[in-house]
């Protein structure tokens, strides 16, 4: 998008443009204001690997496959069952599953588990009950793996123990009536050390497999202990309304886009650009508030309408315009078309000022209105239409001055389109139609048609083939892309020249309405020095037929 058209964009869009962050940031504030807050409580563990793993015990990366072991393990059912149960809270299995998060800390051997919760101790009690259960269950687990050698050997101790009691016992009574050197007695005697032997090597194995569970047990070890949080983690207002501004105003930028590509009027020259190859010629801007009886070409009497002198001015650039772009191409323009795609886009009145422009510049003009089945130039200047352009064409006696009209603007005479007849469009196609416009030709310096619109009637294409060029009326709010196309390619294949394009009913804010710079609240002096002309104009400029 260009500056210019994005500064368009922008001057059409502004309201939503500005509407749309605001909408959604009060929409913002109002859902987290209702949302209850979120604590987190976070405890950070160590993960201890034991010797029965294998393989050396400070291995870092054994370590870390064990703590992803643990990721998974921490968040087992059992574990989280028991951890509710000792707390008193009862959540939903789902909740609890996503309320509680653990992850390893990258490059080391410590996890972080954090519990979401809506009560701050709530979520501290239940991350440290995860990690008590955790771990005594992890305990019981593995140490399962000792049970039966360490109750063996306790089964061997104990027996062991009652055998030296009972052979203590027996030795000593043996004692009190047997002599020294007794044969049995020193056999009990041997009996006896050996079972003290066998019970010190058996208490030692006992100890040793205790040292050897309690060294290959893998574990956690709690770093730091979960504590009941000051501040909730979410929402964030702050960075919740932030982001509802931002997506308001997406949202509003492209809705302004789709619109903008969906939408197929022609408000801007680059938009007339993009259907077609025709430039425009000059923009007239909406004025309104003048005398219905007004041009807004003779500005004796709207000395004070500003309007109304801004669209005078329009016209007369327009004039400038066409008179440059014919010399451009080193043709002299005797006779200029005026039409557009449909109606209602101010091909009349723009016809009935441009012809008051070129009588102002001392040219003889006639003004012809050929659009006989929509006529309005009549109305316009106040006459009526009892002979005109189709009295010429259908009755070849009749004189073309016997028809002519003048009118107050000094050097403007007008041809009413006259009766309307059964088939009017067909009296563009006949000889006497060539014929009669040569005699209107030579009776002035410029002859400005009004005809009716292309897509409307044939009448535009038949009558073009015969002007020196076409100036092609285009109202910013009225015409659409795909008509305007559509009758410029019929003019084309007519072989009809169009000289350019003129943009209607333009706002005067607008890029494309050059503001000219004069006196607005200074009085105009009349550029026409007849008495003031009894025309009307529409209430929005172009905006007749």
């Amino acid at each position: 998008m260009s500056g210019p058209s994005a500064l368009g964009f922008l001057r059409r869009w502004w309201l939503l443009l500005v509407l749309g962050p605001i909408v959604a940031g009060v929409a913002g504030f109002a859902v987290v204001s209702r949302m209850a807050p979120i604590y987190e409580a976070n405890t950070t563990l160590l993960v201890t690997r034991g010797s029965a793993s294998g393989g050396p015990v400070d291995d870092p990366t054994a370590a870390e496959s064990l703590g992803r072991t643990y990721v998974e393990a921490l968040k087992t059912r059992p574990v989280l069952e028991e951890a509710e149960r000792r707390t008193g809270q009862s959540t939903p299995m789902k909740e609890l599953l996503q309320a509680v998060n653990v992850r390893p800390v990258t490059g080391t051997q410590l996890l972080h588990l954090t519990v979401d919760d809506h009560d701050p101790q709530a979520a501290a009690d239940m991350a440290n009950a995860i990690v008590a259960v955790f771990s005594e269950q992890n305990t019981q687990m593995q140490a399962g793996r000792y049970d039966s050698s360490r109750q063996n050997l306790e089964q061997l101790v104990s027996s062991l123990r009652s055998e030296i009691d009972s052979r203590t016992a027996e030795l000593d009574q043996l004692r009190t009536t047997t002599p020294a050197g007794d044969p049995q007695l020193a056999r009990l005697e041997s009996d006896l050390a050996q079972l003290q032997a066998t019970y010190s090597d058996s208490v030692r194995t006992y100890e040793n497999l205790r040292v050897a569970e309690a060294q290959g047990l893998n574990g956690l070890t709690v770093v730091e202990p979960a504590i009941a949080p000051a501040e909730p983690i979410r929402p964030n207002k702050i960075q919740a309304i932030a982001i509802a501004l931002v997506a308001g105003l997406l949202i509003a930028l492209a809705t302004g886009v789709v619109i903008e590509y969906l939408d197929d009027g022609l408000r801007t020259r680059e938009r007339l650009a993009a259907v077609t190859d025709v430039r425009a010629l000059a923009s007239i801007p909406r004025w309104a508030g003048a005398s219905l009886s007004q041009l807004a070409t003779q500005l004796t009497d709207a000395a004070n309408d500003r309007d109304a002198r801004r669209a005078a001015e329009s016209y007369r650039v327009l004039f400038g315009t066409l008179s440059m772009t014919a010399s451009d191409e080193g043709a002299q323009i005797r006779s200029v078309m005026i039409t557009s795609a449909a109606m209602d886009e101010g091909k009349s009145v723009t016809a009935a000022n441009l012809a008051a422009v070129f009588a102002e510049a001392g040219k003889r003009v006639i003004l012809v209105d050929a659009d006989v089945h929509r006529p309005s130039q009549m109305k316009r200047f106040e006459l009526n239409n009892r002979a005109g352009l189709s009295t010429l064409l259908l009755n070849p006696n009749i004189a073309v001055d016997s028809v002519l009209r003048y009118t107050s603007v000094h050097g403007l005479r007008i041809l009413t389109s006259g009766p309307s007849t059964a088939s009017s469009s067909a009296v563009f196609t006949s000889p006497r139609f060539a014929a009669r416009l040569a005699e209107l030709r030579d009776r002035c310096d410029v002859l400005v048609i009004d005809t009716a619109p292309v897509l409307a009637q044939s009448d535009a294409v038949l009558i073009g083939q015969h002007v020196d060029g076409t100036l092609f009326i285009v109202d910013s709010a009225k015409s659409r892309g795909r008509q305007v196309h559509r009758a410029l390619e019929m003019l084309s294949e007519a072989g009809v020249q169009v000289l350019g394009a003129v943009f209607n009913g333009v706002p005067p804010q607008s890029e494309d309405y050059v503001a000219y710079n004069y006196a607005s609240d200074a009085p105009a002096e009349a550029s026409v020095k007849a008495s003031p002309a009894t025309v009307t104009r529409p209430a929005r400029g172009g905006g007749a037929a």
